[in-house]
């Protein structure tokens, strides 16, 4: 089991590497920049997979611009919240498969 597991993390890193590095050295496929942030020429998109590729980088782009204001974190009143969370209380284990007749 653990070795299936190592050749399917392989085989995705793999995978997603060979993604990031077309997306990266492809350069008539998208171009950066208009005012919707993204223009994508249909002429050289062949495909679904670039056209998913070029959403993706476009929401990429978005969340770049995103800015997180960590004031709140520091105001009093935030300090002065407390924990009232309760604990979980220990219960018997049930059997192994719930489902499996009796």
């Amino acid at each position: 089991m653990k070795k299936n597991t190592f050749i399917f993390i392989l085989f995705g890193f793999a995978s997603l590497t060979f993604i990031g590095a077309s997306l990266i050295y492809s350069t008539d496929v998208l171009a950066v920049g208009s005012q919707d942030g993204l223009i994508i020429n249909q002429n050289t998109i062949n495909s679904e997979a670039a056209l998913l590729a070029a959403k993706f980088v476009k929401q990429v782009i978005i969340l770049k611009s995103v800015s997180i204001n960590t004031d709140v974190l520091k105001s009093p009143a935030f300090r002065a919240l407390q924990d009232l969370s309760q604990p979980i209380p220990r219960e018997d284990r049930g059997r192994i498969n719930p489902f499996a007749p009796l």
